[in-house]
């Protein structure tokens, strides 16, 4: 069954990476609008290809609805660890997303400066210096990579026309600011039989030298934990994940954060 968010401002909920957390839907309520079709979506599938940009929220609708839930959980003494942006596809296409971010930051401010902001992103959308510039703006930018190699990308994420994994990994590379990059561990056997794993030794080696050219905070490593729109998908064990672990930290000099 798909997941989707039908408020603009949705929670808090409680997380597994960022605690107590509010979530900012700025893509399309009722809808998934994402340029990746992850094989472990709970949102399901894509069923917006190209909205109309009047479909949208505005900024001025955001920040009016951010501020009156703001506004409300503090009455009620509420905590928030994070303000999120996530929801029903990929935030940074929303075409005023450094404005709402912006705008965010504004009315944080005013009701929970201890907040964090986050953001939940697949990558794609880092050639656009205002969506660079946003991100780097926030305490919290989560920026996903799933596999170190083209193929396993292309079979997990499902990338719309156009979008080049090679071109991710560069942009990645230019940020100058830093982020935390997310990784889900995961097993899927395909109709016809053939397993794909991102997690086999020889796939994880190649990680080294990209995660050595990142400017990251940490590295948040998770398995699956919703269901899938896809079958056969199978959720790692925590020793699994714990073993994911121990291999990449005897390399990586960045905190790595399982999230199970």
């Amino acid at each position: 069954m798909n997941r989707l968010y039908h408020q603009l401002v949705f929670g808090p909920v409680h997380s597994r990476r960022l605690g107590k957390s509010l979530g900012i839907n700025i893509v399309l309520p009722q809808h998934k609008f994402c340029n990746f079709n992850c094989i472990y979506c709970e949102c399901g599938l894509s069923d917006v290809s190209v909205p109309d940009k009047f479909a949208f929220p505005t900024v001025t609708e955001m920040a009016q609805i951010l501020e009156e839930r703001l506004s409300f959980l503090k009455k009620k003494g509420e905590s928030i660890d994070s303000i999120t942006f996530s929801g029903n596809g990929e935030p940074t296409l929303h075409p005023d997303f450094l404005e709402i971010v912006k705008a965010v930051k504004r009315i944080r401010q005013i009701y929970y400066p201890e907040a964090k902001i986050s953001v939940l992103s697949n990558s794609t959308m880092l050639h656009k210096s205002e969506v660079k510039e946003a991100l780097s703006l926030i305490e919290n930018p989560i920026l996903k990579l799933d596999a170190p190699t083209p193929e396993l990308f292309y079979e997990i994420n499902q990338p719309s026309s156009g979008i080049d994994f090679k071109s991710i990994v560069h942009h990645l590379k230019s940020l100058t600011f830093p982020f935390y990059l997310q990784t889900i561990f995961l097993e899927y056997q395909k109709e016809n039989g053939v397993v794909i794993k991102n997690y086999d030794t020889h796939i994880l080696e190649k990680w080294f030298t990209l995660i050595d050219k990142f400017f990251l905070k940490g590295w948040m490593i998770y398995p699956v934990d919703r269901p899938t729109p896809y079958l056969g998908i199978r959720k790692l064990t925590p020793d699994e994940m714990g073993q994911i672990y121990q291999f990449l930290a005897t390399q990586i000099q960045v905190p790595i954060m399982i999230n199970y």
